[in-house]
């Protein structure tokens, strides 16, 4: 029996339908051989991978004696670089780096000094050790009233698949010029001090 016309284009319309909305993207080892679907809807599912967080291998954490100075004080801080990983890091640079018009190095804490960086080599950290530093700065006499911040960093071939915000450490210091006049600056101080600590307790209250 002959087929009409109509009915082989039907037959063949079905098959080109069935080619396009079943038949996977690709199959077997010929992968460039078929053509991508033309209706995605019917494309298989993708999976949505979650970001791989690099491992933390290194904790650095600062923290200064005093948070609130008067220019020509003296703020020591303390820096703690501790081994997270499980096995010993080796060759590690720790720098401390400031506003050089504002601080003074006092004392360097055995750290190399170069501009506005302080500078220390650890040659070997074992699996959960932890080094601590101190270092002294002054704030120079003319330092006008503002937040300043300093910061500290870690460096090593090591730490590279490490974040970046992971291997530093910030501390805030608030600088407290006083007023020239002839009053007693005890009086003055204690108010500020007072003022201050107002503030940061209702920030802390609202933060809650």
């Amino acid at each position: 029996m002959i087929l009409r016309p109509a009915m082989i284009g039907l037959a063949l319309a079905c098959i080109i339908t069935a080619f396009v909305l079943f038949i996977p993207e690709r199959a077997g080892d010929d992968q460039n051989l078929l053509p991508p679907r033309l209706f995605p809807i019917f494309s298989d599912p993708k999976i949505e991978e979650e970001p791989i967080i690099p491992p933390l291998l290194l904790e650095l954490r600062k923290s200064p004696d005093h948070e609130e100075v008067m220019p020509g004080s003296m703020v020591t801080f303390r820096l703690i670089v501790k081994n997270m990983s499980d096995r010993t890091l080796s060759n590690l640079t720790v720098e401390e780096r400031f506003d050089d018009d504002v601080f003074q190095v006092v004392d360097a804490g055995a750290g190399g000094i170069s501009e506005n960086r302080l500078s220390w080599h650890i040659a070997a950290l074992q699996q959960g050790e932890e080094k601590t530093v101190r270092y002294s700065l002054r704030v120079r006499s003319d330092a006008p009233s503002a937040p300043i911040q300093t910061t500290a960093y870690v460096f090593g071939e090591e730490l590279q698949t490490m974040r970046s915000s992971s291997r530093m450490a910030s501390a805030n210091i608030f600088i407290v010029s006083l007023p020239v006049s002839g009053a007693d600056h005890g009086p003055i101080l204690s108010w500020i001090s007072e003022v201050l600590y107002f503030i940061r307790h209702a920030e802390r209250s609202e933060s809650r």
